[in-house]
């Protein structure tokens, strides 16, 4: 494992080459620059702070899937949620003292949640029935909006709704024959990229953040998933889950082209473009 310094980390991301999944940092060429956890529980759903210095992740170290936090140099991991059940799906807000979550309890399916970035004041944003799910999260640059996905329609797949950081105002954003998932803002606040079934497999897309103008940006035949913006807006990265293969890992220009393979993982978090130290080779902004 190479051991560069820290102002190299691009990206974080889950490994499971060592059994169970871990975090792992890398640059941004997919070269890993060192293990960030190591333990026997399951790490997984890494999220950048708006500075770069901390991750929440979830993790079952302590029985459930919980929200932790740790330094982005993997000290002080500390517990964030103590609820019976899965959280998980972490996104910080932009400004850092907020992170939106999806809380699933035994008899339901998820829903969204956002607590303070300490752990504290945990207040519910969606409240639709126990059978609909609610989950993965993003919120819009300048925090007044998030992002997500569910199935309230009333139709067997899911699709993307915005609502307002307090959870009013939901607004449909897409109508698919399939799944749209796994949605995330654009750093400017004017597009948001998803995965969606409306072909064979997943894909990614990219579409203006009302729903108009949406533009496919792989063709592939394995499933593509978890698009993460790069600092600069210019690029995405994401994983690939093949049919019986190893997850892999991904970057692709924004307005789609060939990508490039990056290595094995799943995951992926770009660290974000104020990140103290952060230099050249991560990502122009």
């Amino acid at each position: 494992m190479l051991l560069l310094e820290t102002a190299a980390v691009a990206l974080a991301f889950v490994s499971a080459r060592g059994g169970d999944s871990e975090l792992d940092l890398a640059d941004a060429r997919g070269a890993v620059v060192r293990r960030l956890t190591s333990n026997r529980a399951s790490d997984y759903g890494p999220a950048w702070s708006p500075d770069g210095r901390r991750l929440a992740f979830v993790s079952d170290r302590a029985g459930d899937d919980d929200v932790w936090v740790v330094g982005a140099g993997g000290r002080g991991p500390r517990r964030l949620t103590r609820a019976r059940g899965i959280d998980d799906a972490p996104a910080w807000s932009p400004d850092g003292r907020r992170i939106a979550f999806a809380r699933t309890r035994a008899g339901g399916q998820a829903k969204l949640y956002v607590m303070d970035a300490d752990g504290s004041h945990v207040r519910r944003l969606t409240r639709t029935p126990a059978y609909v799910t609610d989950q993965a999260p993003s919120w819009s640059p300048d925090g007044r909006r998030i992002v997500f996905a569910s199935d309230r329609a009333g139709s067997d797949n899911q699709e993307l709704f915005v609502m307002d950081a307090d959870g009013r105002e939901v607004r449909r954003l897409t109508r698919s024959p399939q799944d749209d998932g796994l949605p995330a803002f654009s750093p400017d606040g004017r597009r948001i990229a998803f995965v969606s079934g409306r072909t064979d497999n997943l894909e990614l897309y990219v579409m203006r953040t009302g729903g108009t103008d949406v533009h496919r940006l792989t063709r592939t035949r394995v499933d593509e998933l978890g698009p993460h913006w790069s600092p600069d807006g210019r690029r995405l990265v994401y994983w690939t889950q093949g049919r019986g293969g190893r997850p892999r890992l991904w970057t692709i220009s924004a307005t789609g082209g060939r990508p490039t393979a990056l290595g094995e993982g799943f995951q992926p978090a770009w660290r974000p473009c104020n990140a103290s130290g952060l230099d050249a080779t991560t990502s122009a902004c």
